[in-house]
This record gives structure tokens, sequence and C-alpha cells, in this order.
């Protein structure tokens, strides 16, 4: 039986071909869309001006930064419970000063400094806390990860929201 396919195969050499790039092809139509959905995904960001009460999406920026009415605004990571209430948001994040700094000699010469593994500036000077409550905690520390394992009130992992 193999060795007929692969004769038939061998005999529809073209029309294989042309079967393959028919799939490729769908495959290619199914997926694309997808790829520039991430790419839109990461063009924005949810933010706060006040601790996590409200919030608005923007284009990224590195937090903290000024809004145009001069208020500070940090990144604010929305969740959802999955029961259709509004969403909620799970910690505030925000760029310590010194990585800031380093980030923007960086923007101005072009140089990684103090960068362990090219690790982005953002995971390696980022700070988080919870909403309403809290001092800000380096996000690498136990502190930090406690504050980004959100939790509903029963235990429940509530659904991280991505920006569109």
């Amino acid at each position: 039986m193999i060795d007929s396919l692969r004769a038939w195969v061998q005999q529809h050499a073209l029309l294989v071909l042309i079967a393959i790039g028919i799939v490729v092809a769908g495959v290619a139509a199914v997926q694309l869309p997808k790829l520039n959905r991430v790419d839109r995904m990461s063009a924005t960001a949810y933010y706060t001006t006040d601790d996590g009460a409200t919030f608005f999406q923007a284009p990224v920026q590195t937090p903290p930064f000024k809004t145009k009415d001069g208020k500070e605004a940090v990144a604010a990571v929305l969740f959802a419970r999955g029961d259709g209430s509004p969403a909620f948001v799970g910690y505030l994040i925000r760029c310590r000063a010194d990585a800031r700094a380093a980030e923007d000699r960086q923007r101005q010469t072009g140089a990684v400094e103090g960068v362990a593994g090219g690790a982005p500036r953002m995971v390696v000077g980022m700070q988080v806390k919870r909403p309403g409550a809290g001092e800000w905690v380096d996000g690498d520390t136990p502190e930090g990860m406690a504050i980004k394992d959100v939790r509903l009130p029963d235990g429940r992992i509530p659904v991280p929201i991505i920006p569109e």
C-alpha cells in the first residue's frame, strides 16, 4: 500500500505540491490575524492615576509617567472574575527610579548597563503593590511575587485581561 501511495505521489507531484500550498495558505490565513492581534495588544497597556480605583488604556510607556493633566500614572494589571462582573485591578506596576534613570541613559547612548543576561529593564527594576493599600516592593522578591499571585476570594485564579 505504501509503495502504491508513493507511486501515486510521484506521478501526481504537481497536484501534491498544489494541495500542500493550499493547506499552507489556509493555515497562514488563520494564523496571521492572530499574530497581528498580538502586535496590537503590545501597543497599549492599562494605567491608573488613583491607586487602582479607576483605569484607562493608553500607548505603552514606562511607568510612572505624568499624564496630560499632571497626574502620575502607573501600570494597572487587570483581571476578570469570569462571572460577567466588571474587571478589577489586581496589582500596580512601576519602574524604580534608579532603573528608570538607567533606561533613560540607555535610550540616549544605546549602551546597556547593569542588566544581567540582557533582561529587560522593566523586569529588573519593576516594583509592584496592591491597589489601595501597602507599599511598593520589588517585583522579584517573595513579597512582590505574593502580590502578583492574584486570587479571587474563593481561591480561584482570575483571568488576566490583555489590552486590544
